[in-house]
Parts: structure tokens; sequence; C-alpha cells
């Protein structure tokens, strides 16, 4: 019973592990491999379009983590359901290109002087701070999408902490170490949510918890 405990807790960690570093040598291929098979004014957009796919998955990866290891009993439809939103909020952080370049234009969005605003630690610890006003699971959830994100972009530029406080780029152990991490603490921070069980006769009936991120 213990090694099952203990293997029901490892293989979502696992799961975190294998997509982050997967992420990271199946996306360069692939743009490569693309890119001599469309014109050249399509580059920008692929290689835009490879990276997104990239945090898609890794914050998709993560938040599936955290929704299996808060809950004593979980659904495939609630993880499926909740990991893709986390997917869709992962690839959308980049939306803060445009606004930052006051423009729809790719080439302006990805010339930037500087990384715009969702992409510094300083605004982690503001959604963080503003639970009150967005309840806890919302400021949870967006706070933990934002941070896998910026620890992708961390492989080639670093943290962004704010204004001119940053790190060197980190190394890919860091990376995995750094999102397996995350994925712990917030699952303990998220804890379990209303979930359904049945009892010894058969009957089904509701654990009731306090109930977080419902999708």
């Amino acid at each position: 019973a213990e090694l099952f405990l203990i293997g029901m807790a490892v293989w979502p960690v696992a799961m975190v592990a294998v997509a982050a570093l997967g992420v990271e040598m199946a996306i360069p291929r692939a743009t490569t491999a693309l890119q001599g098979r469309v014109a050249r004014w399509m580059e920008p957009v692929l290689r835009a379009g490879c990276d997104s796919v990239g945090h898609a998955v890794v914050a998709s990866a993560t938040w599936g983590c955290v929704v299996i290891l808060s809950q004593p009993v979980w659904s495939r439809r609630r993880v499926v359901g909740e990991a893709s939103l986390a997917a869709l909020a992962g690839s959308a952080v980049d939306l803060d290109h445009f606004i930052a370049a006051r423009s729809l234009s790719l080439e302006a969005a990805t010339h930037l002087r500087r990384r715009p605003f969702a992409h510094s630690v300083a605004f982690i610890v503001a959604v963080l701070a503003s639970w009150r006003a967005l309840s806890w699971p919302v400021a949870l959830f967006l706070a933990t999408v934002l941070a896998s994100h910026q620890a992708r972009d961390a492989l080639r530029r670093g943290w962004w902490v704010a204004w001119d406080w940053r790190t060197p780029p980190v190394g890919t152990a860091t990376y995995v170490a750094t999102l397996v991490v995350l994925a712990v603490v917030a699952a303990a921070l998220r804890g379990p949510t209303t979930a359904r069980y049945r009892t010894d006769d058969g009957s089904p009936r509701r654990r009731h918890h306090p109930r977080l991120l419902v999708v």
C-alpha cells in the first residue's frame, strides 16, 4: 500500500519532468524541420507558434500534476479540463507582448526593448496578492501558469524579477527542478476540492472539501 501511494505521488511529478524535457528537445527540432517548408515571411509566425505550443504543454503538465496531487479522489475529466485551461492560459501569457508593443504586428511584439509586464516575478506576486479580488483558486491557478511560463523563458533569458533585477539563464536541471517544486507547492496550497467516492455498500456519496477551481 505504501509503495502504491508513493507511485501515485511520483508519476504526476515525473510527467512534469518528461513534458519539460520533451518540449525542449522537440520544439527546436520541429521548428528547424518546418522552416524549410514555409515561405520566409512565415518563419517568424512558425517560431512564435512553436514556442507558444511549448508553453502550453509545460503549463498543462504542471497544472495537471497540481490537480492530481491535491485530490484524494480525482476524475480524468477534471484533470483534462483543468489541464486544457492551463494550456490556453500558458500560451496566452505572451499576449502581453502585443499589449506592450501597442500593436498587433508580430514584428513589433517580438522586438521589444524589454520584456513585458507579465514576464516578471513581481507580476506573479501581484497576482497572488490580489487573491481576495480574484479568489484564491483563480489567483493560484494564474500564478502557477505564469511561473511555468517564466521558468521556461528563464532557460534562455534568466528570471526577470522587476525593474533591472534579473538572473543569468538557468540550466536544464534547474528548470526541471523549478517546475517540479512549483507543482508540489501549488498542490499543497490548493488542497482537495469536492470529490465523489463510494461507500462500502457501493452507493455514491460526496465528500465535501472547500471548492476551488471548477471547469
